[in-house]
């Protein structure tokens, strides 16, 4: 092989070595007269002039190629006769580096990625292009975490002798369609590498080991063992998806390698509708979530083809006569039982095993397998009987483990799950998918900061893990740390633009830190996305109402409420915004019809109570506002409406400044603390103080409290003006009529003020 740093090719210069391989070497280079880097490959092999013909004739089409997910070819020739191409450098690492040998992928992970390199073949096999050389090696990492496809085959030199010789690498040959060992590559061929490529991803496994030889003739006629075998978790959909991909005859797979990964993004949305599920790939689950589906196989009868649901009865009918044959074979019992359990006859697979265990007590796989088809049939504590059992008979299998932690997490028995999860982890360090549910088991006992640092964990080990992602963003967002929050999510939409909950997530998050416009940006995505969402509309009318939209706050909550007509919250929150519209009847009604849904709803008893305020019946509103207060005590915003409604029955002295003192510590940081402060300080005559609290809690929120306030204490101090001008704003904004009883001490304190301003107002 030649040394070739700081030669020119070119318009480049050669300035280091970045590999070397059989066929080429590879240099990073420096445009002559622009300073751009580049990479450039440079084959060892001399071409003849009939090669160099070919050569420049593919490299010319190649260098037409103008995709986002390709790595574009900058300037292409023949040196001495060695043949060499310029390409963009890709600074960042290869998905093989990326991803190590041996590594096993979530579905989540895997599928976005697939996405884009599915975009990049369709452009070129419409350009009637193939690829050819499809591996983790030759899918780079941009920018932007962009995946970009390199290294196209060039036919003028895979044929030749050299190049052939080459080949002779079961690196090369893993990936190899049937069709193209045979010397006839089709665009079908690139399908059948990209499954390659996902299986091994899904198994940390490739389908076929062995010499040169071995492999190419499994690839010619030996199918691949069943991905389930080794991920247990593997959705049946997306198994048989990569299976069809796998098939000898290019013409039973699928029709394009866009349609291949369809199937497989149709099976990770099939799976991620459950929020915070159970499963390597799945979230944790909400607050209004269902029982956790099983981790082992979330299964879809509705997704098998009909070409995959016949072949498993084709599997049934084979072991039917074998087991005629040999009725004390315990293997054919327990394989037939597999195929029972992959069309979801799960107590017919259950059957089976029994049968094989029957005749082999030590049939490790009848135990692991029935454990699985149990977790289906939420028989959890027999399928933690069968894990149990198979452990005792190998104690060494990391799959099991894992598998009886999820059966007793779906238990809610989160000591023991937890336990497993770290028998796993002493057996696997880099099992990301122990981790992730390691995390959701520490987050549902709410240990949230041992939660986060196991989803950190399995982003170590898988940077693209995008459900650790979401559900570290999730116990961010309960630990109101919704900055970091807003990183997680902003990480989870990256990985995959087109998951609804995780716009409407980050929009919440928003929500929470004021950013409304943001919030309505990102909660108008997961509508588009999801036309069903509810939080989404219900956070969408919360940022609205905050907006002072009120109309279309309420559109919002109604579209809530249609979809689920349960919602309190939604029920409270417009009957608020119908109150700032003035439809007070309105908003009586639904206040209350919250407080039917939820007799223990304080936030929907002190809104109905502001409601009555501005109704004029003082006796329901204090009642329903104490009972909001007493029903909801750590809640600073009902303790105020009851100080405020007080005052407005007797003037304020030193034992009210006192009490609102005392409020204003169960958060000290809120808006409302620091109205309660500015009112104390005040009623005890230090006005600059209270002036000073006042417009602190107007940065943090634009509301009647504390503007009413600052008019009242710049009355006091002659500012008459600025009182008048927040006055006026409150008074706007719709502060009740029995809450401006304090109008009426200026009109004693203040009589030319009240009467040059106020009564204008009014």
């Amino acid at each position: 092989m030649t040394e070739r740093v700081g030669q020119k090719l070119g318009n480049y210069r050669l300035m280091q070595s970045l590999g070397q391989g059989s066929v080429a070497e590879v240099y990073l280079g420096e445009h002559m007269q622009h300073a751009k880097l580049a990479a450039l490959k440079v084959w060892h092999k001399q071409l003849s002039s009939e090669e160099m013909q070919r050569f420049q004739s593919e490299a010319e089409r190649l260098a037409l190629l103008d995709h986002p997910h390709i790595i574009h070819i900058l300037e292409y020739g023949v040196t001495d006769n060695f043949p060499f191409v310029v390409m963009d450098y890709a600074s960042e690492k290869s998905l093989r580096q990326r991803f190590s040998r041996g590594m096993q992928l979530s579905l989540a992970t895997i599928v976005p990625i697939a996405r884009q390199l599915a975009d990049a073949l369709a452009y070129v096999h419409n350009k009637d292009i193939v690829h050819g050389d499809i591996k983790p090696e030759n899918m780079l990492t941009g920018p932007r975490n962009e995946v970009l496809l390199s290294d196209f085959s060039m036919t003028s030199i895979a044929q030749s002798s050299h190049a052939q010789k080459s080949l002779d690498t079961v690196n090369i040959v893993a990936y190899m369609a049937p069709e193209q060992l045979q010397g006839q590559p089709d665009k079908a061929s690139d399908q059948y590498a990209l499954a390659v490529v996902i299986y091994e991803w899904l198994s940390g496994k490739l389908p076929f080991y062995g010499s040169f030889i071995e492999v190419a003739t499994q690839h010619l006629i030996v199918p691949p063992a069943p991905l389930h075998r080794t991920v247990p978790t593997v959705l049946p959909a997306a198994e048989e998806a990569v299976l069809r991909a796998l098939e000898k005859n290019p013409r039973k797979r699928f029709k394009g390698v866009r349609e291949f990964v369809d199937v497989l993004e149709e099976a990770q949305q099939s799976e991620r509708k459950s929020t915070f599920a159970m499963g390597g790939n799945a979230p944790l689950p909400t607050e209004k979530s269902d029982r956790a589906t099983s981790n082992t196989r979330i299964s879809s009868m509705n997704v098998l083809s009909s070409d995959s649901f016949n072949k498993y009865w084709h599997v049934i009918a084979f072991y039917d006569i074998e087991i005629q044959r040999n009725p004390h074979d315990a293997m054919s019992y327990s394989e037939r039982g597999d195929a029972y359990y992959m069309l979801e006859e799960y107590e017919r697979a259950i059957l089976d095993y029994n049968y094989a265990l029957a005749l082999d007590s030590k049939c490790i796989p009848a135990y692991s397998n029935r454990g699985l088809a149990y977790s289906h049939l939420e028989a959890y504590k027999q399928a933690i009987a069968d894990f149990t059992r198979a452990i005792e008979l190998d104690a060494n299998e990391v799959s099991t483990y894992y598998n009886r932690g999820n059966a007793y997490a779906l238990l809610e028995d989160y000591k023991q799950a937890i336990a497993d999860y770290d028998s796993t982890l002493r057996r696997d360090e880099k099992h990301a998918f122990a981790y992730y549910n390691r995390g959701n088991a520490y987050a549902r006992c709410q240990n949230y900061e041992q939660a986060i640092t196991d989803y950190t964990r399995a982003i170590a080990i898988d940077s693209t893990y995008l459900m650790a992602y979401c559900n570290r963003g999730r116990i961010h967002s309960q630990l109101k740390n919704y900055e970091l929050a807003i990183v997680d999510f902003t990480r989870a939409i990256e990985l995959d633009p087109h998951l609804s909950w995780t716009f409407s997530s980050r929009g919440e998050a928003y929500c929470r830190i004021k950013e409304y416009k943001k919030a309505i940006d990102d909660l108008d995505r997961a509508i588009e996305l999801d036309s069903e969402d509810v939080n989404a509309y219900s956070n969408r009318g919360l940022a609205r109402f905050n907006l002072r939209e009120y109309e279309q706050a309420i559109s919002d909550y109604t579209r809530a409420i249609e979809l689920d007509a349960k919602d309190a919250w939604s029920y409270n929150n417009r009957g608020l915004s119908y109150y700032y519209q003035k439809e007070y009847e309105r908003a009586i009604q639904d206040c209350s019809k919250a407080i039917e849904l939820n007799a223990l709803f304080g936030c929907a008893y002190d809104n109905r109570g502001t409601i009555y305020l501005a109704m004029n019946n003082l006796e329901q509103a204090r009642s329903d506002i104490l009972t909001g207060w007493k029903l909801t005590p750590t809640h600073i915003s009902h303790g105020w409406s009851v100080e405020w409604s007080a005052m407005c029955l007797a003037r304020p002295d030193v034992r009210m400044a006192e009490r609102l003192e005392v409020l204003a510590q169960i958060d000290s940081e809120d808006y409302i603390a620091y109205v309660c402060r500015g009112v104390a300080l005040w009623i005890r005559g230090d006005f600059e103080g209270a002036l000073q609290q006042l417009e602190r809690a107007i940065s943090l929120e634009m509301k009647e409290d504390a503007y009413f306030w600052k008019g009242i204490v710049c009355a006091s101090m002659g500012r008459d003006d600025e009182a008048a001008s927040a006055l006026k704003q409150a008074i706007a904004w719709g502060v009740p009529v029995l809450l401006q009883v304090p109008l009426n001490w200026l009109k004693e304190d203040r009589p030319e003020f009240y009467e040059q301003y106020i009564a204008l107002l009014l």
